[in-house]
């Protein structure tokens, strides 16, 4: 992580940037790898933005 918190404790902000990755990593290994590269392979915008939404959301 390439943080410079200036208003933050450093640490907590790092801990927190990691959780953020750790979870959407997750969400990611859930919905599948496969399915997200089969969107990314067909390169509609709307149906990759629509996807995305349904993974993150």
């Amino acid at each position: 992580m390439d943080q410079y918190p200036y208003c933050e404790d450093g640490r907590e902000a790092l801990n927190q940037s990691i959780q953020w990755l750790a979870a959407l990593n997750k969400k990611i290994d859930d919905y599948g790898m496969e399915t997200i590269e089969a969107f990314i392979k067909c390169g509609e915008a709307t149906e990759i933005s629509e996807e995305v939404r349904k993974l993150l959301l």
